[in-house]
């Protein structure tokens, strides 16, 4: 049931981004994500699928993980009551990033924390931060890579939110996002006066 809950796009694998993304939405840090991931995914294929999520390993780092979130993260449990987890959730919705400014202040100080913490970066923060997020190395970015990206980057959005995300990003109209639409969008030049 969990597998499948992080398996978004439904192809039977669950990815370093839908990972990160759900760990960081119950109130994991980027860094406790990332290393519940490399324990999880031994083979380093980038992907888990059903076959691992039921390993012992991976049986004991869940129960590991889900003590540790009801405990210090109150994230309810079986026995919880209908209004702790409706506490909980209300709780959570309020994390929610709602505002399109707030959310591009938050993802451009931390991509460009995190561009300068990368090994092997480039020294270009917006080339790095666009390469992080266009997961498939396609060139462009969609929808759902934009979403988990700034998941990753530890901003939680609505969904209108990443709705205007898009379309501010995608100058073109052409449901993805370019580097250079990003480029200008998320570092626009500064403008002498």
């Amino acid at each position: 049931m969990v597998f499948n809950e992080l398996d978004s796009d439904k192809n039977g694998k669950v990815t370093r981004s839908e990972f990160e993304a759900a760990a960081l939405s119950l109130g994991f840090s980027l860094e406790q994500a990332q290393r519940f991931w490399e324990r999880l995914d031994r083979r380093h294929r980038g992907f888990l699928e059903a076959l691992d999520w039921g390993t012992k390993d991976a049986f004991q780092q869940y129960s590991s993980s889900t003590r540790y979130m009801q405990k210090y993260m109150g994230v309810p449990d079986l026995s919880s009551s209908p209004e702790q987890v409706r506490k909980y959730v209300r709780s959570q919705e309020l994390m929610q990033v709602k505002s399109l400014a707030a959310a591009i202040n938050m993802v451009r100080a931390n991509a460009v924390a995190r561009a300068m913490r990368s090994t092997g970066s480039s020294g270009n923060p917006i080339f790095e931060t666009f390469r992080f997020m266009d997961l498939d190395s396609s060139g462009l970015l969609s929808k759902e890579e934009i979403r988990d990206a700034f998941f990753a980057l530890g901003v939680f959005l609505s969904e209108s939110v990443v709705d205007q995300i898009i379309q501010l990003f995608d100058k073109d109209g052409n449901g993805t996002v370019q580097y250079h639409e990003f480029e200008t969008t998320m570092f626009p030049p500064v403008r002498g006066t």
